[in-house]
């Protein structure tokens, strides 16, 4: 795949609502969240990974998973996360 030149490096989106009133209210994004040039936050990364998590475990070993991620470097031993992250808990 290339990517069409005409579209430039990002992935600009315009979204335009056009009000009933006849007024016309746009916004322009260049690059997506997430992107390097817009980073999500920490909270918008804790909450993504959240959502995606929820969707194969449960809500306990989500916030256990979340809290252990955050802290990793104080971990002495990975082998519950790894339990809950590969499944072998169960």
């Amino acid at each position: 795949y290339s990517h069409p030149p005409e579209f430039g490096f990002g992935f600009r989106s315009e979204t335009v609502m056009k009000m009933k009133d006849g007024r016309q209210l746009s916004k322009v994004i260049d690059f997506p969240k997430g992107f390097a040039q817009n980073p999500l936050t920490e909270e918008d990364m804790q909450n993504k990974y959240k959502d995606c998590a929820s969707l194969m475990l449960p809500r306990d070993q989500v916030e256990c998973s979340l809290d252990m991620i955050l802290n990793l470097e104080s971990l002495d031993n990975i082998s519950t996360l790894m339990d809950i992250l590969t499944f072998r808990g169960k």
